[in-house]
């Protein structure tokens, strides 16, 4: 349903499970790689913002 999406599907909330990810994962061997990814999707908040957009949109059109 794209109400619900739209509701649900916001930057902070991938930001959000990036970060509980990274920290779930903190004494595993993918730690680093975690870290990293969560760091990265930080820097790119604008960028995962513009993709949420761009899929609404596409998902309204029927696309």
């Amino acid at each position: 349903n794209l109400a619900f999406l739209t509701r649900q599907l916001t930057p902070e909330m991938i930001l959000d499970g990036v970060q509980k990810a990274a920290e779930m994962l903190r004494d595993e061997p993918e730690s680093a790689m975690a870290t990293r990814i969560s760091r990265d999707a930080l820097a790119a908040q604008d960028v995962i913002a513009i993709q949420i957009e761009d899929l609404l949109l596409a998902l309204s059109r029927g696309e």
